[in-house]
């Protein structure tokens, strides 16, 4: 498969509880815009700046949240 599931981050965000997630990366505060779920193509990533996975649960609660609205 050539393409990936992404959410993009954004580095100003009103935070809405729920569906938007607050993380430090690289000491700048950014956050995970949720409703912004989508897919690309590989060859579009960059460079990896860093592994969210020990937030795993964060944020599929927050995917549970943009699908179920809990």
């Amino acid at each position: 498969m050539n393409t990936r599931v992404v959410i993009q981050l954004v580095r100003d965000s009103k935070p809405f509880k729920g569906l938007t997630k607050e993380f430090i990366i690289n000491a700048e505060r950014v956050y995970l815009f949720t409703s912004q779920m989508g897919t690309v193509n590989l060859n579009e990533l960059e460079k990896k700046v860093c592994s969210l996975s020990k937030n795993k649960e964060e944020i599929k609660n927050s995917i549970d949240f943009l699908m179920y609205g809990y």
